[in-house]
């Protein structure tokens, strides 16, 4: 488990420092933010329909994922407490509410889709090869439980792509960063993914309509007063998880 502290840091042949990572990022959200204070032609992604109905009700959508999944009790009240806010100020912008409870991380994205017949072998080779290296992962952490802990800071609320309301995070030490990039790197050589990992806590999926200029400007507007956030909490390795999902409130531990 050497490769955990690898140096330095590599996402899609690129090096990155933890400076840079978090600059980027924080760019990257600040960017998204600023561009609903402006009045846009609001376009409605085919994910999101595909995960929520006309109605704002999640949809049946399948897939696999590996996660950290929150449990300090005083971090699930923080983000549940943003959620709820968020809620109260854009309510007719949401869809459903999402569960507190499996707020959770995400690390790496593998497999999604309307039909889970169709993602079904996928997932089965995917279990197949994140098993033998969570089972190794884990008796390294028994025998060194020191490597366990991520420091982790909340940056920003912001808008991901109309589909979702994303609480960005972003690795606050090297060796918090050097981990995760290695958790990541390892699972993009099962499903690769053409982009650099944003780390995050899902808030919220947007209800799948056009937004009028009012309602865009009101989103961007309510983003940029809980912004900058700085949070900073703590998560553990020993907590990530290979899931399945039937809908966006619906996870099952499979390994």
């Amino acid at each position: 488990m050497k490769f955990l502290l690898q140096s330095p840091v590599v996402f899609k042949g690129k090096n990155w420092t933890l400076k840079e990572y978090q600059e980027t990022f924080i760019q990257e959200q600040e960017g998204s933010c600023l561009g609903l204070s402006q009045e846009i032609d609001w376009k409605i992604p085919a994910s999101l329909q595909l995960k929520v109905d006309e109605k704002g009700k999640l949809k049946a959508f399948f897939g696999d994922t590996t996660v950290i999944k929150l449990r300090e009790q005083k971090d699930l009240d923080f983000f549940s407490s943003l959620q709820k806010s968020l809620h109260q100020h854009l309510g007719d912008c949401l869809a459903s509410p999402l569960h507190s409870e499996t707020f959770h991380m995400t690390t790496h994205d593998l497999s999604n889709g309307p039909q889970l017949q169709a993602l079904q072998s996928n997932m089965k080779e995917n279990e197949k090869r994140l098993r033998p290296f969570l089972t190794e992962l884990r008796s390294f952490l028994r025998e060194n439980p020191q490597e366990g802990p991520l420091r982790m800071r909340c940056t920003n609320l912001y808008p991901c792509l109309n589909i979702s309301i994303l609480a960005a995070l972003v690795p606050a030490d090297e060796e918090s960063f050097k981990k995760l990039a290695a958790i990541y790197n390892f699972v993009d050589k099962i499903s690769y993914l053409d982009y650099w990992p944003r780390f995050h806590i899902t808030m919220a999926y947007f209800f799948p309509r056009k937004m009028t200029a009012s309602e865009s400007l009101l989103i961007g507007k309510t983003l940029q007063q809980y912004n900058p956030i700085n949070y900073e909490f703590e998560l553990n390795l020993s907590e990530l998880v290979y899931q399945y999902f039937i809908d966006m409130n619906s996870y099952r531990d499979q390994l």
